[in-house]
C-alpha cells in the first residue's frame, strides 16, 4: 500500500505512477491510498490501483490530528479490509512518512519511504525516517547525504523509463535553437527568474538570441508580466500553463532549457533526452550523473552568469548535438530501465519480509 498526498502531475506523481505499473506488471498487488483527486489520481483508477481518497491529517497540527486522523483512518481501514491485508506500507516522499509509519504501528507491517525531495538532516530525523525499515534514495547524491545519517536499511533505486519514452534523437537541421522549450514553473526554485538577466547577458556579449521562447508550467499573471518586463526586446514569450503530454510538445522546440536551482531528481529531464531533444540544464538532481560534471550543456544552479556562458558555448557544440544525445540515452537504457528499478524495489521487499 502506497502512501500519496497530492494528485497533480508533478515528479513523484509521475515516479509513482510509473511504479505502481511496473509492480503489477510483477503480478504484485498495489493499491494506493490518495489524499485528493486529479491526475494521479485518475491513472490509478485506470489501473485499478486506487485504494481511495482521503483528506490527509497534519502530525503537526493539534486540530488535524484532533478531527482528521479518525476519518482518515477509517477511509485506509476500508481498503485494507477490501483488498487487504497489505504486508508493506510504503510512503512516495518524505512528506508521507509519519501517515505511513502510524499505519504500520496500527497493523504491525513493515513500512518503507522513499525520498525523492532533498532534505536535512533535521527534516529527516524529524520525519522518522530512520526509524523506518527502509529508506529508498533516488539520485547517487541522496544515497550519499543519507549514508553516514541513521537508518535501518538504505538503498540506491533511481527513477525508471521504459522503452515506449523512447524517440530517435530529433533530427531537425539548422545552426542554432530558434525555438526554445522552457520546463518547470512559475516558482521560485524552477529558475525561470534567471532567464531573462541571462539572455540579457548573452546581447551584451554579441550573442544569438532565440526568436522563441514557450514555458511550459504553471504560472501567475505578475509573474508573466515580470519574465516579459525583463526579457530582452525581440524574443516572444509564450506560455501554454501546465501540459499532461509533455513528449507531444516537445518536437515542437529546438531545443529544451531547464533552469531549476534545486532538484530532488529530474524526471523531465529524463523524459527529454529519452525524447531524443537537444538539452541545456542546470546542474542539478540526477543531471550531472547522466550528462557529466562538466558537460558544455549543463550550467551551475541559481546562477544566469553561468546560463548565459553556456548559451554562448551552444554554437560550438550544436553540430555535435545528435551523437551527444545518443550518449545521454544510452546512459539511461544502462541505468534508468523501469524493469531494473523494479527489480530493485521488489529485491528490498523480500529483504524486509524475510
Amino acid at each position: 500500500m502506497f502512501i500519496q498526498k497530492r494528485a497533480h502531475k508533478a515528479g513523484a506523481q509521475v515516479c509513482l505512477n510509473k511504479t505502481v505499473k511496473a509492480l503489477k506488471d510483477h503480478n504484485i498487488t498495489v493499491k494506493v491510498i490518495m489524499g485528493e483527486n486529479g491526475w494521479l489520481t485518475n491513472r490509478l483508477k485506470e489501473m485499478d490501483a486506487l485504494g481511495g481518497i482521503a483528506t490527509f491529517p497534519s502530525f503537526r497540527s493539534f486540530f488535524s490530528k484532533s478531527f482528521k486522523l479518525l476519518p482518515f483512518y477509517q477511509n485506509v481501514k476500508k481498503a485494507w479490509n477490501t483488498y487487504g491485508p497489505f504486508q508493506i506500507i510504503h510512503a512516495n516522499d518524505i512528506w508521507e512518512a509519519l501517515l505511513a509509519e502510524w499505519l504500520a504501528l496500527k497493523w504491525k507491517t513493515p513500512w518503507i519511504v522513499h525520498l525523492r525531495t532533498s532534505i536535512h538532516e533535521s527534516h529527516y530525523q524529524k520525519y522518522h525516517c530512520h526509524k523506518a525499515n527502509a529508506v529508498i534514495a533516488v539520485t547517487p547524491l541522496g544515497y550519499d547525504l543519507v549514508k553516514p545519517w541513521p537508518h535501518q536499511l538504505l538503498e540506491y533505486i533511481p527513477e525508471g523509463l521504459t522503452e515506449d519514452d523512447f524517440l530517435p534523437v530529433c533530427p531537425k537541421e539548422g545552426q542554432f535553437p530558434q525555438e526554445v522549450g522552457v520546463i518547470g514553473h512559475g516558482g521560485e526554485i524552477k529558475g525561470w527568474d534567471d532567464v531573462p538577466p541571462a539572455l540579457e547577458k548573452v546581447k551584451e556579449r554579441g550573442g544569438i538570441l532565440p526568436a522563441k521562447m514557450v514555458f511550459w508550467g504553471a504560472i501567475e499573471e505578475k509573474s508573466r508580466n515580470r519574465l516579459r518586463q525583463r526579457m530582452p526586446e525581440g524574443v516572444e514569450l509564450i506560455f501554454q500553463g501546465h501540459v499532461h503530454n509533455l513528449s507531444e510538445h516537445l518536437p515542437k522546440v529546438d531545443l529544451v532549457l531547464v533552469p531549476s536551482r534545486k532538484e530532488s531528481f529530474g524526471m523531465a529531464r529524463m523524459e527529454t533526452i529519452a525524447a531524443g531533444m537537444p538539452l541545456l540544464t542546470s546542474r542539478t538532481g540526477i543531471t550531472p550523473y547522466i550528462m557529466g560534471e562538466d558537460s558544455p550543456w549543463t550550467f551551475s544552479p541559481g546562477d544566469p552568469d553561468s546560463l548565459a556562458e553556456a548559451w554562448l558555448r551552444l554554437p560550438s557544440v550544436w553540430s555535435e548535438r545528435q551523437e551527444v544525445i545518443s550518449g545521454w540515452q544510452q546512459k539511461l537504457r544502462e541505468e534508468f530501465m523501469m524493469d531494473q528499478t523494479t527489480e530493485k524495489l521488489i529485491k528490498v521487499y523480500n529483504k524486509i519480509l524475510n
